[in-house]
Formats: C-alpha cells, sequence, structure tokens
C-alpha cells in the first residue's frame, strides 16, 4: 500500500514539475495592433513565421531592424511581461505596438515593435531614412 501511493505521488510530481517547466518555457507575447489587441504564444522565431508575424527592435544604435531568431527575442529584449497590465506604456495604444517588458522599461531600445503588414512597407522606407532610430523619431513615423 505505501508503495503505491509513493508511485502515484511520484507520478503527480513528475507532472507538475512537466506543467511548470512547460509554462516557463512559453513566451507569452501580448501586441497591440492598430486594428484590434492580439494575443501570441509562441516558443520560437518559427511558430511566429508561420503565423506571418514579422517583429521588429530597436537595436543597439537605435536602428529598427527585423528580429531574425527566438535568441534575438530572448536575449536582445529579454523575456516579455506574461500577465497584467504593461509597466510602461511607450506608445500610445491606438499607434501601434509593443509588447511588454519584464525589467527594461527604462531603457529604450528593449521595445519589441509589431508592424501590421499593411503599413510594413511604408514605415520601413520611413524609418530607413533616419539613421538613428530612437524612440521619439519612431513614435513620429507611426503616428503619419
Amino acid at each position: 500500500m505505501k508503495k503505491c501511493i509513493t508511485i502515484v505521488l511520484i507520478f503527480f510530481s513528475l507532472i507538475i514539475v512537466f506543467v511548470i517547466r512547460e509554462k516557463q518555457n512559453n513566451i507569452k507575447c501580448k501586441i497591440n495592433s492598430l486594428e484590434e489587441e492580439k494575443e501570441y504564444y509562441f516558443n520560437s522565431y518559427q511558430e511566429l513565421k508561420k503565423k506571418n508575424i514579422k517583429l521588429y527592435k530597436l537595436d543597439d544604435n537605435q536602428n529598427l531592424v527585423e528580429v531574425k531568431s527566438s535568441w534575438d527575442i530572448i536575449v536582445s529584449l529579454g523575456m516579455i511581461l506574461s500577465y497584467g497590465e504593461s509597466k510602461r506604456n511607450f506608445f500610445d495604444s491606438k499607434k501601434v505596438v509593443l509588447s511588454k517588458m519584464l525589467g527594461l522599461e527604462k531603457n529604450e531600445k528593449n521595445i519589441l515593435i509589431y508592424i501590421p503588414k499593411e503599413k510594413e512597407k511604408d514605415i520601413l522606407s520611413k524609418a530607413s531614412k533616419y539613421q538613428k532610430m530612437n524612440a521619439c523619431s519612431l513614435m513620429e513615423i507611426l503616428k503619419n
């Protein structure tokens, strides 16, 4: 009887550990688009590609660049805030874009940007005219 209880406890412990790990591995990305609020969950950059979602970020030189990999998302941008309101709304939610960053709200370059497909060409062509793409000039581009 004790052996049976021990086996059941071990089994449930393994299930709990597996569920917790799975939740930690999932990155929850909440993105405000121009049209509606959407939530995306992804484990890898490939999953985003399948959904035709392109993500952009401001690099160290404040240039707008496309995010190319999961590593890029996790290392360059930090963990994306999983729940609750954003600590800081950098852009007006009716404008484009943003993911809510964990612990990086003071650093402007750590902003993950989603550009709706229909606006992509226009915004990127305007953005490429700027040598230095800081958050303020990016916001001006997105307003227009």
